[in-house]
């Protein structure tokens, strides 16, 4: 009797643990990160990155989707600037002494996010890109951006 009992109980315990295994499975297949993927996305940031060191609106607009908007707190406050506005504080041909990295990518589907991280003489700026996957390839939707002052 007690070699059925236990029997009975491993077989419980080897179900409960595949039943766990499969659904942790179906959940991890949806963050699966793609290489050709991944590949894509840092080719957008990289536009972003020249976009900004060569004050090049062109460069920018292949990383940047049109609707995009840059969030950030100012002075306390919540402010959201769209992308026309954030262009306009670029002087065309000016060059901006920088150094530029993506520190992670993360891919679900046809979203992903982004954090980048770039270092000027006086500031640095941490960078949260939303990106979606459109028919032309990876856009930037949503910027949320963090400064800090040297």
């Amino acid at each position: 009797m007690r070699t059925k009992m236990l029997y009975r109980l491993s077989i419980v315990f080897f179900s409960l643990f595949l039943i766990q295994s499969v659904s942790f499975g179906q959940d991890g297949a949806l963050d699966v990160q793609d290489p050709q993927e991944k590949k894509a996305i840092e080719a957008t940031i990289q536009h972003y990155f020249k976009g900004g060191a060569e004050s090049d609106i062109s460069e920018f607009k292949k990383a940047m989707h049109p609707n995009a908007y840059l969030k950030f707190i100012s002075k306390d406050k919540y402010r959201e600037i769209d992308m026309p506005t954030y262009y306009g504080f670029f002087k065309s041909g000016k060059k901006n002494k920088r150094e530029s990295k993506i520190l992670s990518i993360d891919i679900t589907g046809n979203a992903a996010a982004a954090k980048i991280r770039i270092y000027t003489k006086t500031r640095i700026f941490t960078d949260y890109f939303t990106l979606l996957k459109f028919k032309e390839g990876w856009k930037i939707v949503s910027k949320t951006s963090y400064t800090m002052v040297k």
